[in-house]
Order: C-alpha cells, then sequence, then structure tokens
C-alpha cells in the first residue's frame, strides 16, 4: 500500500485533510499491527512522553467526570479540605503539572 506524502502540515489542514489522513492511518495501523489495532495504537501512546500525553488529553477537551464515591474517596485518601472540591469538579486540568502554554 502506497501511503501518500503531506504538503501541509495537520494543523494547517482543512478538517476533510485531517478526516482522510486519520482514516489512511488507521488502515496502515491496521495492516502493520495484522488487525489488532487497538494495541497498536496504544503502544503508539506510551512511546509519547508524559508532558506530550497530557497536552494530548487536554486538547482533546474529553469531559471528566468523578463519581461522588470516588470523589470522596480521593479527597480522603490526600487529606484535602472540602473547598478543593468544587475545584476538582469543575477544572480538573489544574491539578495536572502542564506548563501554561498548554492551558
Amino acid at each position: 500500500m502506497q501511503v501518500p506524502g503531506g504538503r501541509v502540515e495537520t494543523s494547517d489542514a482543512c478538517a476533510k485533510t485531517v478526516r482522510r489522513r486519520t482514516k489512511t492511518l488507521s488502515l496502515v495501523r491496521k495492516i502493520a499491527s495484522c488487525g489488532d489495532s487497538t494495541s497498536q495504537l496504544g503502544e503508539e501512546i506510551k512511546v509519547l512522553s508524559n508532558l506530550v500525553r497530557q497536552s494530548l488529553l487536554h486538547q482533546a477537551q474529553l469531559p471528566i467526570s468523578i463519581s461522588v464515591k470516588d470523589s470522596l474517596a480521593m479527597r480522603a485518601d490526600l487529606a484535602m479540605p472540602w473547598s478543593i472540591e468544587t475545584v476538582i469538579n469543575f477544572k480538573p486540568y489544574l491539578f495536572l503539572d502542564l506548563p501554561n502554554m498548554y492551558l
């Protein structure tokens, strides 16, 4: 399978180009891993540095929900005061070790 080379960086490309590139990479990953593309993707993510992984999660803007039971257990384990729980529920990324340029 021939993989086309890009002329524009993904951050500057249009949405259609990004979708096409994502589909192509997914197909190449599936072929290279003999069908187990999820494990291959996991291994690729493990290779990234911790800072890059955290910034990717921040850019994805995934909703983080912590159950009341888990929140209570976390607060007890970390000996956190009650006032911090509100901050955790609404701005969990404040507790990540990200440089200011990623926030």
